[in-house]
């Protein structure tokens, strides 16, 4: 098991990153040029955009149509002496300033032991606790070339109280844990996450379950990222100083991600989406687990207080 890699916000982060080699790169680029003239000469890929900063529009208890009015200022077209609005549900940064780029791998053959289940992480106890906004931990797992057709991830989460001193914003996303997969576009990344959701401009709070997930992974012109986000909200009875089960279940094959939220060993609330772009060969690429988020001046805010216990993530591979 990997070690987890602790971090806090470090304020925006770029999310393209270069290579040392691009002079090399560049230099191969130009002897094929000259050696084949104007016809036929190589175009260099595109690379990844700041502008992948992607939002997820508001859903209500169903999917609907996306509201360009809700991008982030990160994906909205407007002046930087604009404040704009407060956004709509906004998944977690991917941590692009960790690890390596990592281009899609796709496994010539499949592998010899389908359907096997591995346990890749399991860290038993209580082993991290959100003290500070913007404090993280990220998990890897995942053999790159090797494919899976389903990935669960369990954790247990002491509810450690809201974040009272930004009631203000009105609604909060309590973000408890994102799963990223390895790719070298960041739109290409970020595959679903779940939320604590409160409303503090309400009596009650109405407190919901978030559950993110993504329409896609493609290309879109520049200020319309967000809306190949999408989220599956739900009540869910959060109580301080209670402790909940989490399970999350991205089948593949199935093309559905779930997840289940148990109390004292009885389920108290499940969320099931379907995801019709996903697919076996998308999982081939490794992974990572981050539990905590970053903080961000909108809705989606770090759990401080809340604490993590009983880790096990699990993978079963392709045929």
């Amino acid at each position: 098991m990997s070690d987890p890699r602790s971090s806090r916000s470090r304020g925006p982060r770029d999310h393209c990153r270069r290579s040392h080699r691009l002079p090399s790169v560049l230099a191969a680029l130009a002897v094929l040029c000259s050696a084949c003239g104007d016809e036929g000469a190589p175009v260099p890929p595109d690379a990844p955009d700041a502008a992948d900063a992607e939002v997820v529009p508001e859903v209500d208890d169903a999917v609907r149509e996306a509201d360009p009015g809700d991008a982030s200022p990160s994906e909205a077209e407007t002046s930087p002496d604009v404040v704009p609005d407060v956004p709509a549900d906004v998944p977690p940064d991917d941590d692009s300033g960790t690890g390596d780029v990592v281009p899609d791998v796709v496994p010539d053959v499949p592998a010899d032991d389908g359907g096997a289940v591995e346990e890749p992480i399991r860290v038993d106890g209580c082993f991290f606790t959100v003290e500070t906004a913007g404090d993280k931990q990220r998990y890897d797992f995942g053999e790159r070339g090797v494919a899976y057709r389903r990935i669960e991830i369990e954790y247990t989460t002491v509810h450690g109280g809201w974040r009272e001193e930004l009631y203000a914003r009105g609604v909060l996303n309590h973000i408890l844990s994102g799963l990223f997969r390895n790719a070298s576009l960041s739109r290409e990344r970020y595959i679903l996450g779940h939320a604590a959701q409160i409303d503090a401009s309400v009596a009650g709070l109405r407190p919901r379950s978030v559950f993110f997930a993504r329409v896609d992974l493609e290309e879109r012109p520049p200020g319309e990222g967000w809306t190949s986000y999408t989220s599956f909200r739900d009540a869910c009875p959060w109580t301080v100083g209670e402790a909940y089960r989490v399970r999350m279940v991205l089948d593949a094959e199935a093309r559905t991600q779930t997840l289940e939220l148990s109390v004292g060993g009885t389920v108290v609330l499940t969320q099931v989406g379907d995801i019709p772009y996903f697919d076996v060969a998308l999982t081939s690429n490794g992974w990572w687990l981050e539990l905590g988020a970053d903080e961000s001046e909108y809705r989606d805010v770090s759990p401080v207080g809340w604490r993590f216990c009983d880790l096990a993530v699990r993978l079963e591979r392709a045929p």
